[in-house]
């Protein structure tokens, strides 16, 4: 394995040259205090919700919501807890999940409308077991798995699936 190269330089002031940084990031140029205390924030939620309960995902607009409310309560200088930091935390959060979990972005304008929200839609709506059952295959194909497996290999799911199939 070697190391990747751009083929273009970037020379410092000693005469020592090193890949370009472009497109890469900038992680000396970041706040790092702020970033600290992000992270006081998430360690205090790990303790109150457990280890990686964020990673779990949660609706988008719980996220965007709740840095709204800090940052009015930290607009209006209510000081009961960290304001802006619980809104820098939120934020962070509401864009990592745009990349771990798009399909929880559920703001209005961004969001896409997969498989799986098909079917959350469709159980708030009343519906016919049929409907979710061609949902469910939709999904399957789309991710090329049997039905079993877009069921994560729930036995009591796929027998009722089954049983719906043979119309029982």
């Amino acid at each position: 394995m070697s190391i990747k190269d751009s083929g273009e330089r970037t020379e410092f002031s000693t005469g020592a040259q090193r890949d370009m940084h472009t497109g890469k990031g900038r992680f000396d140029l970041l706040p790092w205090h702020a970033i600290h205390d992000v992270a006081k924030h998430s360690e205090e939620g790990a303790i109150k919700y457990g280890e990686g309960n964020v990673r779990l995902g949660l609706p988008q607009h719980s996220f965007v919501d709740s840095a709204f409310r800090h940052l009015k309560n930290y607009w209006t200088g209510k000081t009961d807890e960290p304001h802006l930091r619980a809104a820098a935390w939120n934020i962070l959060w509401a864009l990592e999940q745009e990349t771990t979990h798009p399909e929880l972005v559920d703001v209005p304008g961004r969001e896409t409308e997969t498989s799986e929200q098909k079917v959350e839609h469709h159980y708030e709506c009343d519906f016919d077991m049929t409907d979710l059952l061609d949902l469910i295959r939709e999904l399957a194909n789309a991710r090329g798995l049997t039905l079993e497996e877009a069921l994560l290999g729930s036995e009591n799911c796929a027998k009722h699936i089954k049983r719906l199939e043979r119309g029982v």
